[in-house]
């Protein structure tokens, strides 16, 4: 009974797994992250490499 014990206390002071674990959860908060960003920023950066396209097209309708 008291090497069961010894390797239940053993088992549950390893950390190797969630050390593994909390990297994927870093991982996964960073993906939703960017994926979050570029939803609500998308729009807007593209409107804006548009108007820039159209300032190197033609220099005179641009805005200053």
């Amino acid at each position: 009974m008291n090497q069961v014990f010894s390797v239940a206390c053993g088992f549950l002071r390893d950390e190797d797994g969630v050390t593994a674990i909390e990297y994927a959860l870093i991982a996964a908060i960073i993906a939703v992250a960017v994926t979050v960003t570029v939803l609500l920023l998308g729009q807007q950066v593209h409107a804006f490499f548009l108007e820039l396209k159209q300032c190197f097209d033609a220099p005179a309708s641009c805005r200053t």
